[in-house]
């Protein structure tokens, strides 16, 4: 697990290992889903199968 804290400007980090799991960019976009109470980000160039959560 990895945390991220969220900026005033509403913005986070992502960390190096989970971009690099990922294969994720800069300038890369990222869907956010709400999920059962939860945030489920997914990279939109993928299917949602590969999400980082399910």
């Amino acid at each position: 697990m990895s945390l991220a804290t969220i900026s005033s400007e509403g913005q986070i980090t992502i960390i190096k290992s989970i971009c690099d799991l990922f294969r994720l960019n800069f300038g890369n976009k990222i869907e956010v889903l709400p999920k059962n109470g939860e945030a489920i980000m997914c990279p939109i160039s993928r299917p949602l199968i590969r999400c980082f959560a399910s």
